[in-house]
Protein backbone atom coordinates (compact mmCIF):
# COMPACT_ATOMS: atom_id res chain seq x y z
CA UNK A 1 0.00 0.00 0.00
CA UNK A 2 2.84 2.68 0.87
CA UNK A 3 3.93 2.09 -2.58
CA UNK A 4 0.33 2.74 -3.93
CA UNK A 5 -0.06 5.86 -2.17
CA UNK A 6 3.61 7.13 -2.96
CA UNK A 7 2.56 6.48 -6.59
CA UNK A 8 -0.59 8.27 -6.60
CA UNK A 9 0.78 11.23 -6.24
CA UNK A 10 3.65 10.92 -8.79
CA UNK A 11 0.36 10.23 -11.74
CA UNK A 12 -1.58 12.39 -10.70
CA UNK A 13 0.12 16.13 -10.19
CA UNK A 14 3.74 16.29 -9.17
CA UNK A 15 6.22 18.28 -10.84
CA UNK A 16 9.99 17.17 -11.50
CA UNK A 17 12.97 18.06 -9.67
CA UNK A 18 16.47 17.66 -8.97
CA UNK A 19 18.16 13.74 -8.97
CA UNK A 20 20.61 11.30 -10.42
CA UNK A 21 21.35 7.92 -11.45
CA UNK A 22 24.04 6.33 -12.95
CA UNK A 23 24.36 5.26 -16.65
CA UNK A 24 24.31 2.30 -17.58
CA UNK A 25 26.06 0.52 -20.11
CA UNK A 26 23.64 -1.32 -22.82
CA UNK A 27 25.10 -3.27 -26.25
CA UNK A 28 24.01 -1.19 -29.22
CA UNK A 29 22.08 -3.18 -32.70
CA UNK A 30 25.97 -4.17 -33.68
CA UNK A 31 27.00 -5.32 -30.19
CA UNK A 32 29.19 -2.55 -29.25
CA UNK A 33 28.99 -0.90 -25.62
CA UNK A 34 27.53 2.31 -25.48
CA UNK A 35 26.67 4.64 -22.49
CA UNK A 36 24.77 6.57 -24.64
CA UNK A 37 21.21 6.32 -24.32
CA UNK A 38 19.46 5.62 -27.37
CA UNK A 39 15.61 6.12 -28.18
CA UNK A 40 13.95 2.77 -28.20
CA UNK A 41 12.52 2.37 -32.02
CA UNK A 42 9.45 0.31 -33.05
CA UNK A 43 10.72 -2.61 -34.58
CA UNK A 44 8.41 -1.81 -37.89
CA UNK A 45 9.62 1.38 -38.29
CA UNK A 46 11.03 2.40 -41.57
CA UNK A 47 11.92 6.02 -40.50
CA UNK A 48 15.57 6.98 -40.63
CA UNK A 49 16.96 7.26 -37.50
CA UNK A 50 19.71 9.51 -38.18
CA UNK A 51 17.55 12.11 -40.05
CA UNK A 52 17.44 15.48 -38.48
CA UNK A 53 16.01 17.96 -40.40
CA UNK A 54 11.83 17.96 -39.95
CA UNK A 55 10.58 19.36 -43.19
CA UNK A 56 6.81 20.93 -42.61
CA UNK A 57 4.96 18.69 -44.88
CA UNK A 58 6.02 15.79 -42.53
CA UNK A 59 3.27 13.93 -40.69
CA UNK A 60 4.10 12.02 -36.88
CA UNK A 61 3.93 8.21 -36.39
CA UNK A 62 4.31 6.34 -33.31
CA UNK A 63 8.22 5.80 -33.65
CA UNK A 64 8.52 9.77 -32.41
CA UNK A 65 7.25 8.39 -28.58
CA UNK A 66 8.11 5.20 -28.57
CA UNK A 67 10.63 4.02 -25.89
CA UNK A 68 11.66 4.26 -21.96
CA UNK A 69 11.66 7.37 -19.97
CA UNK A 70 11.87 8.91 -16.69
CA UNK A 71 11.13 11.83 -14.87
CA UNK A 72 11.02 12.98 -11.62
CA UNK A 73 7.89 13.14 -9.04
CA UNK A 74 7.78 16.76 -6.74
CA UNK A 75 8.64 14.06 -3.65
CA UNK A 76 11.91 13.53 -5.71
CA UNK A 77 10.77 9.62 -6.64
CA UNK A 78 11.65 8.89 -10.69
CA UNK A 79 8.93 7.82 -12.47
CA UNK A 80 9.22 5.21 -15.35
CA UNK A 81 7.31 6.10 -18.46
CA UNK A 82 7.00 3.03 -21.14
CA UNK A 83 5.64 4.08 -24.53
CA UNK A 84 5.69 0.28 -27.05
CA UNK A 85 3.20 -0.06 -29.67
CA UNK A 86 2.88 -3.25 -30.89
CA UNK A 87 1.23 -4.41 -34.55
CA UNK A 88 -1.82 -6.40 -33.77
CA UNK A 89 -2.36 -10.49 -34.90
CA UNK A 90 -4.06 -10.01 -38.35
CA UNK A 91 -1.40 -7.57 -39.36
CA UNK A 92 -0.90 -7.49 -43.47
CA UNK A 93 2.15 -5.89 -43.08
CA UNK A 94 1.38 -2.62 -42.78
CA UNK A 95 2.11 -2.42 -39.06
CA UNK A 96 2.22 1.53 -38.96
CA UNK A 97 -1.41 1.08 -40.03
CA UNK A 98 -2.61 -1.32 -37.59
CA UNK A 99 -0.59 -0.75 -34.42
CA UNK A 100 -2.07 -0.75 -30.75
CA UNK A 101 0.07 1.52 -28.54
CA UNK A 102 -0.40 1.78 -24.75
CA UNK A 103 1.34 4.14 -22.35
CA UNK A 104 2.35 2.68 -18.77
CA UNK A 105 4.07 4.55 -15.81
CA UNK A 106 5.14 3.06 -12.26
CA UNK A 107 7.85 4.26 -9.97
CA UNK A 108 11.08 3.05 -10.97
CA UNK A 109 12.49 1.07 -7.97
CA UNK A 110 9.31 -0.45 -7.41
CA UNK A 111 9.37 -3.77 -5.91
CA UNK A 112 8.02 -5.67 -8.84
CA UNK A 113 5.06 -7.77 -6.78
CA UNK A 114 4.01 -5.17 -5.48
CA UNK A 115 4.12 -2.61 -8.41
CA UNK A 116 1.46 -0.03 -9.14
CA UNK A 117 1.06 1.01 -12.82
CA UNK A 118 -0.85 4.02 -14.30
CA UNK A 119 -1.84 2.52 -17.87
CA UNK A 120 -3.77 3.78 -20.91
CA UNK A 121 -3.62 2.77 -24.76
CA UNK A 122 -4.15 4.61 -27.90
CA UNK A 123 -4.80 4.74 -31.37
CA UNK A 124 -1.33 6.00 -33.50
CA UNK A 125 -3.18 7.15 -36.10
CA UNK A 126 -6.13 8.83 -34.84
CA UNK A 127 -4.32 10.44 -31.79
CA UNK A 128 -0.58 11.58 -33.02
CA UNK A 129 -0.67 13.88 -35.50
CA UNK A 130 2.00 17.69 -35.80
CA UNK A 131 1.15 20.70 -34.15
CA UNK A 132 0.17 22.60 -36.98
CA UNK A 133 1.77 25.74 -35.44
CA UNK A 134 5.02 24.36 -35.00
CA UNK A 135 6.48 22.24 -37.64
CA UNK A 136 8.28 19.08 -36.27
CA UNK A 137 6.45 19.20 -32.82
CA UNK A 138 4.44 15.72 -32.66
CA UNK A 139 2.07 15.52 -30.16
CA UNK A 140 0.06 12.57 -28.64
CA UNK A 141 -3.23 13.64 -27.55
CA UNK A 142 -5.19 13.15 -24.66
CA UNK A 143 -4.97 9.48 -23.37
CA UNK A 144 -7.35 7.94 -20.33
CA UNK A 145 -5.56 6.27 -17.75
CA UNK A 146 -6.31 3.59 -14.93
CA UNK A 147 -4.88 2.63 -12.09
CA UNK A 148 -3.46 -1.25 -11.78
CA UNK A 149 -3.72 -0.97 -7.84
CA UNK A 150 -7.93 0.38 -7.65
CA UNK A 151 -9.20 -2.77 -9.95
CA UNK A 152 -7.69 -0.83 -13.21
CA UNK A 153 -10.56 2.02 -12.28
CA UNK A 154 -9.63 5.37 -13.92
CA UNK A 155 -9.32 8.18 -11.35
CA UNK A 156 -12.12 10.65 -12.65
CA UNK A 157 -11.05 12.29 -15.86
CA UNK A 158 -7.32 11.62 -15.33
CA UNK A 159 -4.94 11.37 -18.25
CA UNK A 160 -2.00 13.01 -19.88
CA UNK A 161 -0.84 14.01 -23.03
CA UNK A 162 2.50 14.25 -24.75
CA UNK A 163 4.55 15.93 -27.59
CA UNK A 164 7.91 15.66 -29.06
CA UNK A 165 10.14 17.70 -30.35
CA UNK A 166 11.76 16.35 -33.40
CA UNK A 167 13.84 19.84 -34.13
CA UNK A 168 16.33 19.01 -31.33
CA UNK A 169 17.24 15.90 -31.88
CA UNK A 170 15.36 12.74 -30.01
CA UNK A 171 17.14 10.18 -30.99
CA UNK A 172 20.05 11.44 -28.92
CA UNK A 173 18.44 13.42 -26.12
CA UNK A 174 14.72 13.36 -25.01
CA UNK A 175 12.30 15.94 -25.65
CA UNK A 176 9.16 13.89 -24.61
CA UNK A 177 6.92 16.66 -22.45
CA UNK A 178 4.51 15.03 -20.34
CA UNK A 179 1.06 17.06 -19.02
CA UNK A 180 -1.61 15.50 -16.74
CA UNK A 181 -5.18 16.52 -16.62
CA UNK A 182 -7.90 15.43 -14.14
CA UNK A 183 -10.94 16.83 -16.11
CA UNK A 184 -10.60 14.72 -19.54
CA UNK A 185 -8.35 16.86 -20.88
CA UNK A 186 -10.55 19.86 -20.67
CA UNK A 187 -7.79 21.65 -18.58
CA UNK A 188 -3.92 20.53 -17.89
CA UNK A 189 -3.32 21.07 -14.45
CA UNK A 190 1.19 21.69 -15.71
CA UNK A 191 0.75 22.84 -19.06
CA UNK A 192 3.11 25.54 -18.47
CA UNK A 193 5.57 22.98 -16.51
CA UNK A 194 5.05 19.75 -18.59
CA UNK A 195 6.88 17.02 -16.52
CA UNK A 196 10.53 16.78 -18.75
CA UNK A 197 11.30 13.49 -19.43
CA UNK A 198 15.17 12.20 -20.04
CA UNK A 199 15.98 8.85 -21.64
CA UNK A 200 15.70 5.94 -18.90
CA UNK A 201 19.53 5.54 -18.49
CA UNK A 202 20.56 9.14 -18.81
CA UNK A 203 20.69 11.57 -15.66
CA UNK A 204 18.57 13.72 -14.81
CA UNK A 205 20.07 17.38 -15.39
CA UNK A 206 20.84 19.50 -12.54
CA UNK A 207 19.37 23.06 -11.34
CA UNK A 208 15.42 21.21 -12.17
CA UNK A 209 13.63 22.41 -8.85
CA UNK A 210 11.34 20.53 -6.44
CA UNK A 211 7.84 22.11 -6.98
CA UNK A 212 5.38 21.71 -4.12
CA UNK A 213 2.54 18.85 -4.36
CA UNK A 214 -0.57 19.89 -5.55
CA UNK A 215 -2.30 17.00 -3.94
CA UNK A 216 -1.19 14.78 -1.01
CA UNK A 217 -0.62 11.29 -1.51
CA UNK A 218 -3.73 8.67 -1.36
CA UNK A 219 -4.52 7.39 2.09
CA UNK A 220 -7.09 5.16 3.89
CA UNK A 221 -9.39 6.76 5.49
CA UNK A 222 -12.49 6.31 8.24
CA UNK A 223 -15.88 7.31 6.43
CA UNK A 224 -17.09 7.50 9.85
CA UNK A 225 -15.49 10.39 10.69
CA UNK A 226 -16.54 14.10 9.74
CA UNK A 227 -14.92 17.34 8.59
CA UNK A 228 -10.72 17.66 9.33
CA UNK A 229 -10.63 14.22 10.96
CA UNK A 230 -12.59 12.38 8.07
CA UNK A 231 -11.85 11.83 4.22
CA UNK A 232 -10.22 14.01 2.36
CA UNK A 233 -9.68 15.07 -1.07
CA UNK A 234 -8.26 11.78 -3.11
CA UNK A 235 -8.35 9.32 0.67
CA UNK A 236 -10.13 5.85 -0.23
CA UNK A 237 -11.91 4.01 2.08
CA UNK A 238 -10.69 0.69 3.64
CA UNK A 239 -11.65 -2.70 1.92
CA UNK A 240 -14.00 -3.59 4.57
CA UNK A 241 -16.15 -0.43 3.68
CA UNK A 242 -16.97 -2.67 0.17
CA UNK A 243 -19.72 -4.01 1.79
CA UNK A 244 -22.24 -0.91 1.10
CA UNK A 245 -19.84 1.38 -0.63
CA UNK A 246 -18.42 -0.60 -3.57
CA UNK A 247 -19.03 2.04 -5.91
CA UNK A 248 -17.73 5.01 -3.99
CA UNK A 249 -14.98 3.87 -2.08
CA UNK A 250 -12.30 7.00 -2.88
CA UNK A 251 -13.38 10.16 -2.51
CA UNK A 252 -12.28 12.38 -5.75
CA UNK A 253 -13.26 15.59 -6.92
CA UNK A 254 -16.12 15.03 -9.13
CA UNK A 255 -17.65 11.54 -8.40
CA UNK A 256 -21.29 10.41 -8.72
CA UNK A 257 -21.36 9.41 -5.04
CA UNK A 258 -19.57 9.35 -1.49
CA UNK A 259 -19.29 6.66 0.88
CA UNK A 260 -21.32 7.67 4.06
CA UNK A 261 -20.08 5.93 6.90
CA UNK A 262 -21.47 8.77 9.40
CA UNK A 263 -25.09 7.38 8.63
CA UNK A 264 -23.78 3.58 8.18
CA UNK A 265 -26.74 2.04 10.57
CA UNK A 266 -29.26 4.36 8.42
CA UNK A 267 -28.70 2.95 5.00
CA UNK A 268 -28.42 -0.91 6.48
CA UNK A 269 -31.79 -0.42 7.94
CA UNK A 270 -33.19 1.67 4.90
CA UNK A 271 -32.31 -1.03 2.50
CA UNK A 272 -33.73 -3.55 4.61
CA UNK A 273 -37.52 -2.10 4.39
CA UNK A 274 -36.85 -0.55 0.95
CA UNK A 275 -34.92 -2.92 -1.43
CA UNK A 276 -32.89 0.19 -2.46
CA UNK A 277 -30.79 3.37 -0.42
CA UNK A 278 -32.61 6.11 -0.22
CA UNK A 279 -31.13 7.71 -3.58
CA UNK A 280 -32.64 4.90 -5.78
CA UNK A 281 -29.58 2.73 -5.81
CA UNK A 282 -30.69 -1.16 -5.48
CA UNK A 283 -27.21 -2.61 -5.61
CA UNK A 284 -26.79 -3.53 -1.96
CA UNK A 285 -23.23 -3.09 -2.18
CA UNK A 286 -23.82 0.17 -2.75
CA UNK A 287 -26.45 1.43 -0.01
CA UNK A 288 -23.75 3.77 1.49
CA UNK A 289 -23.32 5.95 -1.39
CA UNK A 290 -24.60 9.30 -0.76
CA UNK A 291 -25.45 10.92 -4.40
CA UNK A 292 -26.11 14.49 -2.48
CA UNK A 293 -23.43 16.94 -2.83
CA UNK A 294 -23.03 20.36 -1.01
CA UNK A 295 -24.51 23.41 -3.23
CA UNK A 296 -22.59 27.00 -4.45
CA UNK A 297 -21.71 29.25 -1.05
CA UNK A 298 -22.55 26.04 1.00
CA UNK A 299 -19.75 25.67 3.66
CA UNK A 300 -17.17 22.39 3.09
CA UNK A 301 -13.92 21.00 3.93
CA UNK A 302 -12.97 19.54 1.07
CA UNK A 303 -13.05 19.80 -2.66
CA UNK A 304 -14.94 16.36 -2.78
CA UNK A 305 -17.48 17.72 -1.30
CA UNK A 306 -19.20 19.99 -3.98
CA UNK A 307 -20.92 19.64 -6.32
CA UNK A 308 -19.40 19.12 -10.15
CA UNK A 309 -17.88 22.46 -11.04
CA UNK A 310 -17.20 23.83 -7.45
CA UNK A 311 -14.17 23.52 -5.59
CA UNK A 312 -13.93 23.96 -1.73
CA UNK A 313 -12.72 27.45 -1.67
CA UNK A 314 -10.43 28.05 1.56
CA UNK A 315 -8.15 31.15 -0.49
CA UNK A 316 -10.92 33.46 -0.68
CA UNK A 317 -13.91 32.78 1.99
CA UNK A 318 -13.04 29.71 4.03
CA UNK A 319 -14.54 26.60 3.06
CA UNK A 320 -17.41 27.31 0.84
CA UNK A 321 -18.33 25.41 -2.64
CA UNK A 322 -17.63 28.05 -5.20
CA UNK A 323 -17.26 28.04 -9.14
CA UNK A 324 -13.93 25.91 -9.91
CA UNK A 325 -12.61 28.50 -12.55
CA UNK A 326 -10.91 30.89 -11.35
CA UNK A 327 -7.60 32.79 -12.02
CA UNK A 328 -6.94 35.75 -14.40
CA UNK A 329 -8.44 34.68 -17.09
CA UNK A 330 -11.47 34.38 -15.47
CA UNK A 331 -13.76 37.60 -16.31
CA UNK A 332 -15.74 38.66 -13.22
CA UNK A 333 -19.32 41.16 -12.62
CA UNK A 334 -17.45 44.76 -10.58
CA UNK A 335 -21.05 45.62 -10.56
CA UNK A 336 -21.19 43.12 -8.01
CA UNK A 337 -18.52 44.01 -5.73
CA UNK A 338 -16.67 40.99 -3.25
CA UNK A 339 -20.54 39.05 -3.34
CA UNK A 340 -19.72 35.48 -3.96
CA UNK A 341 -21.63 36.33 -7.07
CA UNK A 342 -19.03 39.19 -7.79
CA UNK A 343 -15.38 39.48 -8.07
CA UNK A 344 -13.27 36.77 -6.08
CA UNK A 345 -9.44 36.85 -5.95
CA UNK A 346 -7.38 36.77 -8.77
CA UNK A 347 -10.74 37.25 -11.00
CA UNK A 348 -10.19 40.21 -13.55
CA UNK A 349 -12.71 42.41 -15.12
CA UNK A 350 -14.09 42.69 -18.66
CA UNK A 351 -12.55 44.82 -20.75
CA UNK A 352 -15.34 47.13 -21.24
CA UNK A 353 -14.03 48.39 -17.60
CA UNK A 354 -10.81 49.47 -19.27
CA UNK A 355 -12.66 53.15 -19.60
CA UNK A 356 -12.49 53.82 -15.34
CA UNK A 357 -10.80 50.68 -14.14
CA UNK A 358 -7.61 50.89 -16.36
CA UNK A 359 -4.83 50.66 -13.24
CA UNK A 360 -7.21 48.04 -11.40
CA UNK A 361 -8.63 45.55 -13.21
CA UNK A 362 -7.22 42.63 -11.40
CA UNK A 363 -8.57 41.43 -7.56
CA UNK A 364 -5.39 40.28 -6.59
CA UNK A 365 -4.26 40.12 -2.83
CA UNK A 366 -1.96 43.20 -1.61
CA UNK A 367 -3.38 45.41 -4.39
CA UNK A 368 -2.96 49.20 -4.29
CA UNK A 369 -6.57 49.77 -5.62
CA UNK A 370 -9.38 47.80 -6.71
CA UNK A 371 -12.41 48.07 -9.81
CA UNK A 372 -15.75 49.54 -7.90
CA UNK A 373 -18.26 49.07 -10.02
CA UNK A 374 -20.91 49.02 -7.39
CA UNK A 375 -20.59 53.00 -7.60
CA UNK A 376 -19.94 53.57 -10.98
CA UNK A 377 -21.89 56.45 -11.63
CA UNK A 378 -21.23 58.50 -8.78
CA UNK A 379 -17.17 57.64 -9.72
CA UNK A 380 -18.13 59.45 -13.18
CA UNK A 381 -19.55 62.53 -11.63
CA UNK A 382 -17.50 63.14 -9.04
CA UNK A 383 -14.55 62.89 -11.59
CA UNK A 384 -16.53 65.23 -13.71
CA UNK A 385 -17.15 67.96 -10.79
CA UNK A 386 -13.57 67.31 -9.81
CA UNK A 387 -11.27 66.31 -12.36
CA UNK A 388 -10.25 63.77 -10.10
CA UNK A 389 -11.30 60.36 -8.40
CA UNK A 390 -12.50 60.67 -4.38
CA UNK A 391 -9.10 58.94 -3.75
CA UNK A 392 -7.28 61.75 -5.54
CA UNK A 393 -6.20 60.00 -8.94
CA UNK A 394 -6.42 62.72 -12.01
CA UNK A 395 -6.42 59.94 -14.21
CA UNK A 396 -9.59 59.82 -16.16
CA UNK A 397 -9.25 56.12 -16.96
CA UNK A 398 -8.47 55.18 -13.43
CA UNK A 399 -11.58 57.37 -12.18
CA UNK A 400 -13.52 53.89 -10.86
CA UNK A 401 -10.16 52.97 -8.77
CA UNK A 402 -11.13 52.80 -5.08
CA UNK A 403 -8.06 52.25 -2.91
CA UNK A 404 -9.95 51.68 0.61
CA UNK A 405 -9.97 48.15 1.78
CA UNK A 406 -10.83 46.52 4.98
CA UNK A 407 -8.63 47.05 8.05
CA UNK A 408 -7.66 44.16 10.44
CA UNK A 409 -10.95 42.98 12.53
CA UNK A 410 -12.98 44.01 9.24
CA UNK A 411 -15.67 41.99 7.95
CA UNK A 412 -14.48 40.12 4.46
CA UNK A 413 -15.51 37.78 1.86
CA UNK A 414 -11.98 37.44 -0.18
CA UNK A 415 -8.14 37.70 0.73
CA UNK A 416 -8.06 40.99 -1.49
CA UNK A 417 -10.48 42.96 0.33
CA UNK A 418 -7.92 43.90 3.38
CA UNK A 419 -5.28 46.13 3.64
CA UNK A 420 -1.61 45.05 3.84
CA UNK A 421 -1.36 41.77 2.75
CA UNK A 422 -3.99 40.72 5.59
CA UNK A 423 -5.87 37.38 5.01
CA UNK A 424 -9.46 37.20 4.94
CA UNK A 425 -9.81 34.46 7.82
CA UNK A 426 -12.50 31.91 8.84
CA UNK A 427 -13.66 32.50 12.56
CA UNK A 428 -15.44 29.70 13.62
CA UNK A 429 -17.04 26.49 11.44
CA UNK A 430 -20.01 26.07 13.05
CA UNK A 431 -20.92 29.96 12.98
CA UNK A 432 -18.95 31.16 10.25
CA UNK A 433 -16.91 34.88 11.26
CA UNK A 434 -14.48 36.31 8.00
CA UNK A 435 -12.68 38.97 9.41
CA UNK A 436 -9.06 40.57 8.20
CA UNK A 437 -6.52 38.66 9.77
CA UNK A 438 -2.87 39.59 10.26
CA UNK A 439 -0.32 36.74 9.07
Amino acid sequence: MQIHLLFATVATCCATTIAASTPVAFASDDGRSNNQQRRIRNKYSKKDNKKQSIKKEETCTMDDFVGDYKYLNCEGVETKVDITCAAAADDDGTAENTAQCEYKEHPLNDDAANLCVFQGSFDPITQITMDSARAGVCQLEFVPLTDSCANNVSPTGFGMKAEVDLTTGHDTTSTLLLRFSTDGGAVYYNEEEPRVTVFLHDDFPPGRKLKDCRYKSIQICDPMMTWSDGCEDNDCANDVWKDGCLGCMCYNQGNGSWCDGIQSDYYDNYFEENGENPFGDSNRSNRKCNTIFAPYGVLCEHNWECESGLDCKVGGPSRLCLYSSSGSDLYCDPMKGSSYDGCRDWDCASDRWEDGCLGCMCYNRGIDAWCDGTQSAYYDNYFEEHGMNPFGDSNHSNRKCNTNFSPTGASCKWNWECEDYDECFFYDFFYPTQYCKKV
